[in-house]
């Protein structure tokens, strides 16, 4: 699936409660604490969970209009930021700014590149703590839809899970081995 394909086809329908936080004030240079507002949306793409917080991939509408993605690996892993064009993070940095009303300095972000990259099917997860409900028949294996029947038990560092595949056969596999579909429509 190409980034324009996900960017197009993103389910708007889970998005997140958008307030300016800090950590997108940092990616901004600017100074703001959890200001409240509604033209700037975050909608996810990836997400698992993390120990007690939800981690992954989100991607950012201004106004309707696509404007960043954002990645956060683990609970404790900074949150880095791609933006679709300077004028795109200009535009969000000038309204937060407003917002805040705040005085600043500016430096580069990171631009995404390439709209046409290719972003494969999905993503893949590590643990099986890190699984909600609706990965369980998002997965594949190696191109192949397959459904996550049981998960090992031990504990939050458990990595295998049972898998039923299209042919009813069911065996056990390393969870990192999934991939799990983008969360598009």
């Amino acid at each position: 699936m190409k980034l324009t394909d996900l960017i197009q086809n993103v389910d708007k329908s889970k998005k997140e409660n958008m307030y300016i936080s800090e950590e997108l004030g940092r990616e901004l240079q600017l100074e703001v604490y959890y200001t409240e507002q509604d033209r700037l949306m975050a909608y996810p793409i990836s997400q698992w969970y993390c120990t007690d917080t939800y981690v992954g991939s989100n991607m950012y509408f201004f106004d309707g209009g696509f404007v960043a993605m954002s990645h956060q690996p683990a609970r404790k892993s900074s949150t880095t930021f791609q933006w679709a064009t300077q004028r795109a993070y200009d535009t969000v940095r000038e309204y937060v700014k407003n917002l805040e009303e705040i005085e600043d300095e500016l430096e580069t972000p990171d631009l995404i590149t390439d709209l046409n990259e290719e972003m494969g099917i999905g993503y893949r997860i590590h643990y099986c703590s890190q699984l909600f409900n609706f990965h369980m028949d998002s997965a594949t294996l190696d191109g192949k839809p397959v459904e996550i029947i049981e998960k090992e038990n031990k504990d939050y560092a458990a990595t295998k899970v049972k898998i039923k595949e299209e042919n009813n056969e069911e065996r056990w596999i390393e969870i990192s081995k999934l991939v799990f579909k983008w969360m598009t429509d």
